[in-house]
């Protein structure tokens, strides 16, 4: 049930903000925890963190056939991964700030590889 719900309010939510969402749809789930954070709290306090994975997974449009599977999963769970951080933190950051933290991380990773 939580996990249904979990779902409506991000499909809602994406259609309510469409063309950010088209332009960045991380920024857009970013907000949409960020707004319903008390929400992911009490799920968070009370052992219910599957259902939020469980809630992304769903969320995700990415072809769900064996060829995209590993890539689905490694982009679904690692978004999960940052929004799991950010709740334990207490959502000490804004969505502006999360995302930050993971652009530069990146941009790092990849010109410390090149």
């Amino acid at each position: 049930m939580l996990v249904f719900k979990i779902v409506y309010e991000a499909k809602s939510y994406y259609e309510k903000h469409k063309d950010d969402a088209n332009r960045d749809w991380g920024k857009v789930l970013l907000s949409f925890v960020y707004e319903n954070k008390a929400l992911f709290r009490i799920m968070y306090r009370n052992g219910l963190i599957t259902a939020i994975m469980k809630a992304f997974d769903e969320l995700s449009e990415w072809k769900n056939d064996r060829q995209y599977a590993y890539v689905r999963a490694f982009f679904v769970y690692g978004f999960f991964g940052v929004i799991y951080q950010w709740i334990k933190y207490d959502f000490d950051e804004t969505p502006e700030q999360i995302q930050q933290h993971t652009a530069n991380l990146a941009a790092q990773v990849a010109k410390e590889k090149v």
